[in-house]
């Protein structure tokens, strides 16, 4: 597992897109608590990863199937959004989950199948 300037990146900027969801969500729609949880769950684990694999962390595989699977779930919410600001995050959501797909082992992308 090597990790990439373009992994580091695109893990920064999915942080930032769920820190922009946060607070878009907390002025416009109070009321979806769910998808604030999805969007600040998405963020800490996203800095967790990097956390993890500067430390080279025994977690760091399992926080990357973890930020995996929250990746997907942010995109699906940020989809039945109409508003731009949800459409990029969605294209980095997106972005860094194939990055950490690909970052992954190749025997443990087979568990995920």
């Amino acid at each position: 597992m090597e990790l990439s300037i373009e992994l580091i990146k695109a893990c920064k900027s999915t942080a930032l897109s769920c820190r922009k969801c946060v607070s878009y969500i907390s002025v416009e729609e109070p009321l979806h608590n769910a998808y604030l949880r999805s969007f600040k769950q998405c963020e800490d684990l996203c800095f967790a990863f990097l956390n993890a694999v500067a430390t080279n962390s025994a977690y760091t595989e399992k926080i990357a199937f973890l930020c995996i699977g929250l990746c997907e779930e942010c995109t699906e919410i940020a989809n039945d959004k109409k508003n731009i600001l949800f459409a990029n995050a969605a294209k980095n959501f997106r972005k860094l989950s194939n990055l950490l797909y690909e970052f992954l082992p190749a025997k443990s992308r087979r568990m995920m199948m």
